[in-house]
């Protein structure tokens, strides 16, 4: 008898041959809708009509035409635009009221015209009329530099107000006179058809849609002085966040004698007041501890925030928990690449510590103990390619919490060191660095983290010893008033952020590498004078 499976083969072959010859349907449709007639045609002058018509060569949708497509100037009362939430062959604007005479207009689409079934976007279609004898011509040019990353927000703007009659708080309430999309992948932007004046230029980034700026929520960035057009400067504007002003939300009780405090804003130079009371406070995240001593259950605590002789927040509260009574710790790693650092974790913050009663064997050059402002200690390791281990004893009374209690055991751990053959070396020489203090920053590629921090002084070589294997992205803030870390800049003060200066390539780690690389030049999102410009000739 034959197998049966060769009865059922067939069949399933003749199958698949069947299929193989249907037809695939063509290739897929990537061309973007054009438009075959503009009634009347874009770059009319004496325009006193009441709508204006788009035809395409295909069915469009728009998506969300209220906050995409942009009049500049902006209008009074917003048109209807048409079709929404159906597809057409055509778009329709029609003016709700009679445009002002001797204007030049311009409708930016962005990216809101879709063909319907593919939705291929028709990119920064624009339409153009004027109801003047004339259209306005003149333009201006810039980039827009992020500062706190790599990539700007979705939705960011370039503006201009006319000088005349400005005021600060004009930004905040009312959309720019004239309006361009920045480019978000390359920072550009070009305001045209302009008519010649004196401005005000703002950059901001539209989080909620509204063509204005909200301040902390959104970014801003600005140049400090007028701007005439015409004018041939192409401006490079960085774009940053302000800094909120600090505000208490609440303070949560952890155990008597522990507070932690929400906020928002900026903690820095930030004193407490606590009448009768020892106070530790620490920052930690977005998170603000409170350490007391005495500490009972049941006493009603009164804390004030100041800044300097300012009281910026007052609460009055009641201990309800018990106080911590012992210490209890933790190693928070065991196995350490040759930078990184030890830290043993504690339930109090330490106020005291005797390094003759903390032994580490073998004791090499470059071992060291310290308190962090946290109050917990740091173990740093003198590194070599011999050393593998490292045992650590605390003993007894060596450690002292802020609530006067101390270890009564001896801890112990053993830490072990992973070869340098797994990690790599990178360097960068800038012959052209600025003078002055430097912070060279290797973080993640968008930013989010930074892996090593440099802090230099007329330095042209920077060294990042021992790095994980991966890709790293490297930017320089030019610390111009040498405190160690980026400032950023205020629309109120008109003061622009410190320089963020950023090397162009993505830096690529290997194990046991050495890379040395040299850079040339300022990066590409430098700016390139203080008052955020310079000149295109």
């Amino acid at each position: 008898m034959k197998p049966r499976y060769a009865f059922w083969l067939l069949p399933l072959w003749l199958l698949s041959c069947a299929r193989m010859g249907q037809p695939s349907g063509g290739d897929k449709d990537t061309t973007p809708p054009k438009v075959t007639a503009e009634l009347p045609p874009s770059g009319t002058v004496n325009f006193s009509g009441k709508q204006i018509v788009i035809k395409f060569d295909e069915l469009v949708q728009l998506d969300n035409p209220l906050q995409k497509v942009v009049f500049s100037p902006p209008l009074d009362v917003k048109p209807d635009i048409s079709p929404v939430g159906y597809p057409a062959r055509e778009i329709r604007i029609r003016f709700k009221e009679p445009l002002p005479a001797g204007r030049t207009y311009a409708i930016r689409f962005g990216d809101a015209i879709k063909d319907y079934h593919e939705g291929n976007v028709l990119q920064d279609y624009a339409y153009v009329f004027s109801t003047g004898p004339t259209l306005d011509s003149l333009k201006l040019t810039g980039k827009v530099m992020p500062t706190t990353g790599y990539d700007l927000p979705g939705k960011t703007f370039a503006g201009l107000y006319p000088a005349d009659n400005f005021s600060d708080s004009l930004i905040y309430r009312q959309a720019p006179y004239y309006l361009a999309r920045v480019d978000a992948k390359s920072g550009l932007f070009t305001l045209d058809h302009l008519k010649a004046g004196t401005y005000v230029l703002v950059v901001f980034s539209d989080k909620n849609g509204n063509l204005t700026y909200q301040p902390y929520d959104e970014q801003i960035g600005f140049v400090p002085q007028a701007v005439q057009v015409p004018t041939d400067s192409v401006f490079q504007i960085p774009l940053f966040a302000e800094t909120r002003p600090f505000a208490l939300e609440n303070i949560n009780e952890k155990s008597a004698g522990h507070w932690i405090v929400k906020f928002k804003g900026n903690p820095d130079g930030i004193e407490i007041e606590t009448p009768g009371r020892r106070l530790l406070h620490y920052v930690d995240g977005e998170n603000l501890h409170l350490w007391l001593r005495p500490a009972r259950k049941g006493d009603t605590l009164h804390f004030v925030f100041r800044r300097g002789k300012d009281a910026l927040a007052a609460r009055r509260v009641k201990a309800s928990l018990p106080p911590v009574d012992t210490l209890v710790f933790q190693w928070d790693k065991k196995r350490l690449y040759p930078v990184d650092s030890l830290r043993l974790l504690a339930n109090v913050p330490l106020t005291g510590m005797d390094v003759h009663k903390i032994l580490v064997t073998p004791k090499r050059p470059g071992d060291s103990i310290t308190l962090n402002r946290m109050g917990l200690p740091v173990f740093r390791f003198g590194y070599d390619d011999e050393r593998k281990k490292a045992g650590i004893r605390i003993l007894p009374g060596a450690l002292t919490g802020f609530n006067g209690l101390a270890n009564t055991d001896t801890l112990k751990t053993t830490v072990d060191f992973v070869p340098a053959r797994e990690t790599g070396n990178y360097t960068l020489v800038w012959p052209g660095a600025p003078k002055g203090h430097l912070i060279a920053e290797l973080t993640g590629l968008k930013g989010e983290k930074i892996f090593r921090r440099l802090r230099v002084h007329n330095g042209r070589r920077f060294a990042f010893p021992y790095l994980l294997p991966g890709k790293y992205r490297l930017r320089f803030v030019r610390d111009t008033n040498g405190n160690g870390r980026w400032d950023t800049g205020s629309w109120k003060d008109r003061r622009l952020p410190e320089p963020v200066i950023v090397y162009p390539k993505i830096i690529e780690i290997r194990a046991n590498w050495d890379v040395e690389e040299k850079f040339q030049g300022g990066g590409s999102s430098a700016p390139k004078a203080p008052a955020g410009l310079r000149n295109a000739k």
